[in-house]
């Protein structure tokens, strides 16, 4: 998972250039999955969607319901229920990371969703995922820095070791490419490494501003970030949205905490993909397959209070085929068509050549048995196939006619 953090625009065009950054855009890919990327729209470009979806270099969009989920290599997006405008979307990887991304009032917010197997293996700005605060500051190089530093300290130390770059030397375990799709903006249009941030904490208000204080702590409270915020860009409305997802984040943290039973994870079926990536009890997890697989086993499986799985089958997604005798049974049926109304065939390939017969009343169609028959029988290389509704349904090819 990869962040874009671009400087803080101005209330004003008069105004000196802030020195603080805002998160503006988040990528992410798993193992080979599909890279996906998410971009905050500029101003002008949020009437009608307030983020730009990016898979693989190409736009996705929402419009309807029936695009609710939409499935790409090794991830899926989801746009939850009630949400018309693109300003949520979360994205599942196979592996069980889930990235949820957010905008409010023009901020962009991400939660990134890890499972327990990620656990002390998973590091970055944002910390090692090692339930320990003390390893925090961890460097890609595995030193740690104290959690005493100074905020410059950690900014030049820390924050700077974990950035992208644009072309990495092969083999430097250190360096880390970007994975944003840079269409219309260069990398170096947003890669600034002598930019220095504001570092005052606890944050303090210029005196000419004073009068701004019983607003600031109006908004803000006890909130530092809130404060930090209010301080550097002087609009409440910004501070307000820092506050309110400093307090979700809060609330998030105190879930993941909070001592209950937890259902252990489910694995999605090989060739499918499964409806959610928490465990929570009363989470519902729905299981599909890709294009050319079927279900077998139960499609949901319900986290129950105990943090156990109701009872049912493990699903599997197997291809679409039936066995010989099945085909063979039906295809000996007079008069018969697919389910969908459409004539069935049958046929031969002998690998060079492939003849395709439609059927009809088996006593009307001796080529078919002939043909199907000699070549079975010869131990010509090749196979039975039977095509039924448009699908192909290959057959072991044994001695026996039609």
């Amino acid at each position: 998972v990869q962040a874009r953090f671009e400087q803080v625009p101005r209330n004003r065009r008069t105004d000196p250039p802030l020195n603080a950054t805002a998160l503006m855009a988040v990528a992410a890919r798993d193992n080979i999955s599909s890279i996906v990327e998410f971009r905050l729209r500029p101003v002008a470009a949020r009437w009608r969607y307030q983020m730009y979806v990016i898979v693989d270099k190409e736009y996705v969009f929402w419009w309807d319901e029936s695009m609710k989920l939409q499935y790409f290599k090794g991830v899926t997006l989801y746009q939850p229920a009630g949400i018309q405008n693109m300003s949520h979307v979360i994205a599942m990887f196979d592996s069980g990371v889930g990235v949820e991304v957010m905008t409010d009032g023009g901020h962009l917010t991400v939660h990134v969703y890890m499972p327990y197997t990620f656990l002390n293996g998973t590091g970055g700005l944002l910390g090692l995922y090692s339930r320990d605060i003390r390893d925090d500051f961890t460097l890609p190089n595995g030193q740690q820095i104290s959690l005493q530093s100074t905020q410059e300290d950690i900014h030049m130390r820390f924050g700077k070791a974990w950035r992208v770059q644009e072309r990495v030397a092969i083999g430097d375990p250190n360096q880390v490419a970007s994975l944003f799709h840079h269409d219309a903006i260069p990398f170096a249009h947003y890669d600034d490494p002598n930019f220095l941030p504001d570092f005052g904490l606890p944050p303090r208000l210029p005196d000419w501003a004073e009068r701004l204080r019983p607003e600031m702590e109006s908004v803000c409270a006890d909130s530092v970030s809130c404060q930090y915020d209010y301080v550097i860009t002087l609009n409440k409305d910004y501070a307000k949205v820092t506050k309110q997802h400093e307090a979700y984040a809060l609330y998030l943290a105190n879930e993941a905490n909070r001592k209950y039973p937890r259902c252990p994870a489910l694995p999605k079926p090989l060739n499918g993909r499964k409806s959610e990536n928490k465990y929570w009890p009363g989470t519902i997890v729905r299981f599909s397959c890709d294009d050319g697989y079927r279900l077998v086993g139960n499609e949901t499986r319900l986290c129950r209070e105990d943090g156990q799985w109701s009872l049912g089958a493990d699903p599997k997604c197997i291809q679409r085929k039936v066995n010989y005798e099945q085909i063979q049974w039906i295809t000996h049926q007079d008069n018969y068509e697919g389910l969908k109304g459409s004539a069935a065939y049958v046929g031969f390939n002998a690998g060079n050549t492939t003849r395709t017969y439609e059927f009809r009343p088996f006593s009307q169609n001796p080529r078919v048995s002939y043909l199907t028959t000699r070549g079975c029988g010869n131990g010509l290389r090749g196979r039975h196939f039977f095509q039924i509704d448009g699908e192909v349904w290959p057959g072991a090819c044994i001695e026996k006619a039609l």
